[in-house]
């Protein structure tokens, strides 16, 4: 797929740093064996020390998850009168893309105009990734899969208009 994008291996791999987190990039440019030379070598890399990471938090001992007394003490009337949508309702709404918060169309409860503590403002928006980039990742996450798993990913794809 990178021969088709007529960028060259640098530019590829300078796209591809841009995408991963910091951490993860400096950890791949201060290895013992050196920075990769080629696109492939940084994806090895950034898989690599992704499921060293992913390993070590799974056998890390769990924090201990503390409230503080001034967030107990924050509870608003609505957080306890909200009420629990049936699986049924739940799946009516995600049909019609309704706001589980307020019911209305056009949002998702994260960036509800009537949660609490917003006052109305929506987030700033994520920035858009252009095409490039975009495929860069999506690439990186297909090739992150088994081969098997990349034909099954591959073929929803396509039976989903992507």
């Amino acid at each position: 797929m990178a021969d088709e994008s007529g960028y060259n291996d640098q530019a590829l791999i300078h796209i591809f740093r841009r995408g991963l987190p910091n951490s993860l990039s400096a950890k791949i440019l201060n290895q013992p064996q050196g920075r990769p030379t080629n696109l492939e070598g940084w994806y090895e890399a950034a898989i690599r020390y992704d499921e060293q990471y992913k390993y070590y938090k799974a056998v890390q001992k769990p924090k201990r998850f503390r409230i503080s007394e001034d967030k107990k003490k924050k509870v608003t009337i609505n957080q306890i009168n909200e009420q629990q949508l049936s699986n049924e309702e739940r799946k009516k709404y995600m049909a019609d893309r309704r706001c589980f918060r307020c019911a209305k169309q056009g949002h998702v409860a994260r960036d509800c105009p009537t949660k609490q503590g917003g006052q109305g403002e929506r987030k700033e928006e994520k920035k858009k990734l252009s095409a490039r980039e975009a495929y860069v990742k999506i690439q990186a996450i297909v090739r992150e899969q088994e081969a098997e798993q990349q034909t099954e990913l591959l073929d929803i794809m396509e039976a989903e208009g992507f």
